[in-house]
């Protein structure tokens, strides 16, 4: 599992395979090309010595419905006491 904050609230992925984490500095970050705004999802590029690295914005990576079914979920979570 990453953890990690998609702007409004702590999430966790579930993954299968986590390659080694890699610290980029901020000033090694730029915003998407205009060869990506056709890909909401991403949020910027990163420059390494191994090459690119593609930085999501998880907000963007579920769709609407799914936001609010995960809004719901969480919601209805809140109000059970017995929801651990």
């Amino acid at each position: 599992m990453i953890l990690t904050h998609d702007g409004e609230r702590e999430i966790a992925l579930r993954v299968d395979t986590v390659e080694p984490v890699v610290v980029i500095a901020a000033d090694a970050i730029s915003p998407p090309t205009a060869a990506s705004t056709e890909l909401p999802h991403i949020q910027g590029v990163g420059t390494t010595t191994g090459g690119l690295l593609l930085i999501y914005d998880l907000a963007q990576c579920l769709a609407p419905e799914e936001r609010d079914m995960l809004a719901d979920a969480l919601a209805a979570r809140d109000h059970d006491p017995s929801a651990g």
